[in-house]
């Protein structure tokens, strides 16, 4: 009957004013959500804010509830009869919010000036439809043909933000020993709006939150109280303005879970270093770097692993704001050794090896506890490559390893192992499979700690890496580049039992973007040679991936005369740590530094001495790009840590090369 009156009331129109019509218009009594709406909730267009209301299965929660409506109206419609006075584009169009149950007209401004008739309210008994009429500055001037279910209530609609709304740190670390156990996100909110929180992933609702008036707190956990993977998730906040004429529209804010990386901690662990020598790779050199990034002295005692559980210990001193070192084959010559660290303060330790005459070497940074399960997403045992797992049982029992090799050639293989407590064990994987690639997966009965060392060239040259505690549905890499003979691989690794597809993005130094798809089978290993892909650029890359999984990167260069190789991040943060750092005697030492967002980013670095002196400088890295800082040409030949501090999340590698690039490594630093 609605239907047939509305269309009775366009014949009227068309037949009986001179010169008028209606447009096609189509009544449809359900929920409408506009531009306006879609802007609010910060989508282009309306289509863009259904879908994903439509994946989040929010329609009916939160944003309903912002959007108090009775009907609404998919129509564009106007009376335009000669003269200046015309009735402009209709309920939602024409900025109408009607909701009978509170009693309340909302309307906007209306633009041009003119009627807007209120369908919606109409007598159609007595054929009177009530219109509201705007004067040239959108004001309402008067209401004509009121009836009874028109609300006696009409209020000219605002609009009040929420702001501030920022993730500090960016991330926590559940389930782990750290004290990044909950990430807090703050807000200013007008009283009474926030309605509700909720965090999403890939369009699903893992949890909901209880949120305060100025912020709000999650601890890396599901609905089930379990740890969720590693990556970026999205705080989703729902809003009710308790004054239907003030819409406060609801606000997002990513912030991320990250387990694998490490932060400034009173406890370390390295699980490689060697101090011996071989026919081909020469003499060892193993280094331990620490930072100490307070502002007050730091004590560490030091306790070197060696196979079959003896332990040397060691005691030092660190100014504050400093860098500090300590050659291990002064201590302890040839051996296998890994490294266990504890200070009074937190700290940063990194362990760098150097092999073949000072021609090549390695480096990464610690963790700060073991675990039960770690994984591995390089490995290679074909050609010249020599693939190692270094396994360090820092526990006072014995550790019995469970080990799958996921290969693209074998499938999987699995070995078990015993380790002696306080020990430090090796797997050589190319006695296993030989001419493989292969990714790899421990369990562990005690927890333990893991790196894998890649040689090649017969040990002349290397790369190595520690390994990750969890697998993660985003990862982020600052360095890239396909330039001056680089060849650079990144690796994926899914240990889950559904394929994943992975969506990649190469963000380059000018903000140019480019995008690529590719899809990971089960329980296996998968090899991107971005070389081939992206020739001759510099650049940084994120993964979205829709099943968790493990990235790393590797690199070679100069006819592969050496490589570094990386564990990705998680996610980005506002602070980066490195303790090793050198700028001398032909030492290249580079900051890669990568912005996600689409704003850009103010970053500070603190230069930390040893003795303790420090120089600071301040850069900008603009949106969707990498930036890349050549440390000696700012602070001159020195030994150096560094601090990265943003306002925005940032990612943040450190690449060093030495011997005319001869040799070199990489690593990602420490987070806070």
């Amino acid at each position: 009957n609605r239907l047939k009156a509305y269309w009775d009331l366009e014949d009227y129109y068309a037949r009986k004013k001179n010169g008028g019509f209606w447009d096609v218009c189509v009544y449809a009594d359900f929920y409408f959500i506009g531009s306006s709406e879609a802007a609010g909730l910060g989508f282009a267009d309306s289509a863009s804010a259904n879908a994903y209301l439509e994946e989040a299965k929010l329609e009916a929660g939160g944003v309903r509830g912002a959007y108090t409506l009775d009907s609404a109206y998919l129509q564009s419609l106007g009376y335009y009869p000669r003269g200046t006075t015309a009735f402009v584009m209709a309920n939602a169009p024409a900025g109408l919010r009607l909701d009978r149950v509170a009693g309340n007209v909302i309307y906007d401004p209306a633009a041009p000036p003119g009627r807007v008739p209120v369908f919606a309210c109409a007598d159609w008994g007595s054929q009177k439809v009530p219109v509201l009429v705007f004067d040239q500055a959108g004001n309402l001037q008067q209401v004509v043909n009121s009836t009874a279910s028109l609300p006696g209530n009409i209020k000219r609609a605002q609009s009040s933000y929420i702001t501030g709304l920022k993730a500090q740190p960016f991330s926590c670390s559940p389930g782990i020993d750290s004290p990044r156990q909950q990430v807090t996100v703050g807000y200013n909110a007008p009283p009474g709006s926030i309605n509700g929180a909720y965090i999403l992933s890939g369009g699903h609702t893992v949890r909901g939150l209880t949120s305060g008036t100025s912020s709000v707190t999650w601890d890396g956990r599901n609905a089930s109280g379990q740890p969720v993977p590693d990556g970026v998730y999205t705080l989703y906040l729902e809003t009710e303005s308790p004054d239907p004429s003030v819409l406060t529209p609801p606000d997002t804010a990513e912030l991320g879970v990250n387990t694998n990386l490490p932060s400034p901690a009173t406890t370390w662990y390295l699980a490689e270093g060697y101090t011996g020598s071989n026919a081909t790779g020469g003499e060892f050199d193993t280094w331990l770097l620490v930072q100490n990034p307070n502002d007050v002295q730091a004590g560490i005692n030091v306790t070197f692993m060696q196979p079959g559980g003896v332990n040397t210990q060691h005691s030092y001193s660190l100014a504050p704001h400093s860098r500090f070192t300590i050659h291990v084959d002064d201590i302890l010559p040839d051996t296998e050794v890994s490294t266990k660290v504890e200070a009074d303060v937190p700290v940063v330790a990194e362990r760098a090896v150097y092999f073949n005459g000072g021609n090549a070497g390695h480096d990464t940074i610690g963790v700060n506890s073991p675990s039960n399960s770690w994984y591995l997403a390089e490995g290679y045992t074909g050609g010249d490559f020599d693939e190692w797992v270094l396994i360090q049982n820092p526990g006072d029992n014995s550790a019995n390893l469970n080990v799958e090799f996921q290969t693209q050639e074998h499938g999987v293989i699995t070995q078990s192992y015993i380790l002696q407590p306080r020990s430090r064990f090796t797997i050589h994987v190319d006695d296993i499979l030989p001419d493989a690639q292969v990714s790899t997966y421990l369990q562990s009965d005690q927890q333990v700690v893991v790196e894998r060392a890649q040689y090649l060239n017969g040990m002349r040259s290397g790369s190595c890496s520690i390994a990750a505690r969890n697998p993660s549905y985003t990862w982020f890499f600052a360095e890239g580049y396909t330039g001056g003979g680089f060849e650079e691989w990144l690796l994926l690794q899914n240990p889950q039992s559904t394929s994943a597809t992975v969506d990649v993005m190469f963000m380059e130094l000018d903000g140019t973007n480019t995008a690529m798809q590719f899809v990971v089978p089960a329980h296996s290993r998968f090899t991107i040679p971005v070389h081939q892909f992206l020739p001759d650029a510099q650049f940084s890359t994120r993964f979205i991936t829709d099943v968790p999984v493990v990235a790393e990167r590797a690199m070679y260069w100069k006819d592969r005369s050496d490589g570094h190789d990386t564990l990705g991040a998680p996610c980005p943060e506002y602070e980066w740590f490195f303790a090793e750092g050198y700028t001398a005697e032909g030492y290249e030492e580079w900051l890669l530094i990568q912005n996600p967002w689409d704003d850009k980013a103010t970053v500070n670095i603190d230069f930390m001495l040893p003795g303790g002196s420090t120089q600071s400088i301040a850069i900008t890295v603009e949106a969707r790009s990498r930036f890349s800082l050549d440390v000696g040409a700012v602070i001159g030949p020195t030994e150096v840590s560094l601090k990265v501090s943003s306002d925005m999340p940032v990612v943040a590698e450190r690449a060093m090369y030495f011997n005319e690039r001869s040799g070199g490594h990489c690593s990602i630093g420490a987070i806070e």
